[in-house]
């Protein structure tokens, strides 16, 4: 066990920096928009986990449960996150930055779940907590408040993403009893059900913000999605 978590580690971090280095390239190329990319990446994944792990066992637990949803929104801000800081720093930097997740994780395991702090713990928060401080000040003075903020929250969604499948009862069940396909079935329709309510949410959003009501005023702004992004066609193929 010790090992297949050693090289569930290694393959888990190799992925992570291809993700970024892929997401820096597609948005220095294509000006990837983080919605929409979300959008498509979320859907793709949930279809195929979907159809793998097929109807069965766990399906409307999963769908009803609320660390689901806890899961699924972490999970979009996350990568929503990923792709403005690639827009600031380089595919390794934001590897970096996710590193931020190590102490979050921590802390919350301590506060929250109540959970005993080591030695190792400590030296890693200390250490992790110096490093974020040094990544923030080699960066341009003009990138140093942007990267703070996405930093504290793609952290934070990271520390969400990585605690909430230990509190989610049907994963907790498929992870001790299940096999593969009842793993692959969890995750198939959590993904799912997240990335159609995600959908559903920016169609309303974009909808709104094209009646140009004077009451919705605080919808014209560039952050705000419109209906053009699903124009985007890189985005949708990225």
């Amino acid at each position: 066990m010790y090992l297949t978590g050693v090289l569930q580690t290694i393959g888990l971090l190799i992925l992570s920096c291809l993700f970024n280095v892929f997401i820096r390239v597609g948005s220095l190329t294509y000006d990837l928009d983080g919605v929409i990319f979300t959008i498509f990446a979320l859907l793709s994944t949930a279809f195929i986990f979907s159809f793998l792990g097929g109807p069965g066992k766990l399906v409307r637990g999963t769908l009803v449960s609320l660390s689901t949803w806890g899961y699924g929104a972490a999970l979009v801000i996350t990568t929503i996150t990923d792709i403005y800081l690639v827009q600031y720093v380089s595919g390794t930097e934001a590897g970096l930055f996710s590193r931020w997740a190590v102490p979050v994780c921590i802390l919350i395991s301590f506060l929250v779940l109540k959970r005993n702090m080591s030695k190792s713990d400590l030296f890693a928060l200390l250490t992790i907590t110096v490093g974020a401080f040094f990544m923030i000040y080699i960066q341009p003075s003009e990138n140093r408040i942007p990267l703070l903020i996405l930093g504290f929250i793609l952290s934070v969604g990271m520390a969400l993403k990585f605690l909430i499948p230990e509190l989610h009862k049907e994963n907790v069940f498929a992870q001790e009893f299940g096999d593969i396909r009842l793993k692959i079935r969890v995750i198939g329709f959590a993904l799912l059900s997240t990335s159609i309510l995600l959908t559903l949410t920016v169609l309303a959003v974009c909808y709104l913000r094209s009646l140009n009501l004077e009451s919705l005023v605080f919808l014209n702004h560039d952050f705000v999605p419109e209906f053009s992004i699903f124009k985007d066609y890189p985005s949708m193929i990225s």
